[in-house]
């Protein structure tokens, strides 16, 4: 396999951003590889990543087989990855080295993409019930100090923050109640 050579000049047509100048890395005339630019350490990992991976620089099915390797180490980092992500990883492998169809390949594609989709919904309910159980907890809390504040000292008492106007509703309540 033969990688294409690149120069400044060529990273420079990739329209990095405006601040960023590859000659803080690389001589003025440089000239080499993908495998050049990995291995120029001085260079943060992500914008080493941000140069190389593109189909002008490297081959579809180098950028596929590296997709899938990123997706594959994210999916051993959970404890229990959705089959649909795992399938679309093989699927892809398999279509990188020409074993698989671009029928399979999207269909696996739209299974992962929906499984995704899923998860999103799940951690946006998830945190909305963590939001509940935070409140719940305060409001458990806050409470607990009212009762205790009603079985010491009657004349203090413990409100939760956004409860002042309810809270006078209910003494007016008990005034009239008492009158």
């Amino acid at each position: 396999m033969t990688l294409k050579i690149f120069t400044l000049q060529d990273i420079r047509a990739f329209s990095p951003a405006p601040c960023y100048e590859p000659t803080r890395y690389l001589a003025e005339g440089w000239a080499g590889t993908a495998l050049d630019i990995l291995a120029v350490q001085a260079c943060p990992a992500l914008d080493r990543l941000w140069v190389v991976c593109r189909e002008d620089v490297l081959s579809e099915r180098i950028l596929r087989r590296f997709a899938v390797a990123c997706a594959r180490a994210i999916l051993a980092s959970i404890p229990y990855p959705d089959a649909r992500g795992v399938m679309a990883c093989a699927v892809a492998g398999l279509y990188a080295s020409g074993k698989a169809t671009v029928t399979e390949l999207d269909a696996a594609y739209a299974a992962a993409e929906e499984a995704a989709q899923q998860a999103g919904a799940d951690v946006l309910r998830l945190h909305h019930q963590l939001v509940d159980v935070r409140f719940a907890a305060r409001l458990k809390v806050q409470a607990l100090q009212a009762a205790a504040c009603a079985a010491r000292r009657p004349v203090h008492v413990a409100l939760p923050n956004d409860a002042g106007e309810a809270a006078v509703n209910r003494l007016i309540q008990i005034i009239q109640q008492e009158g």
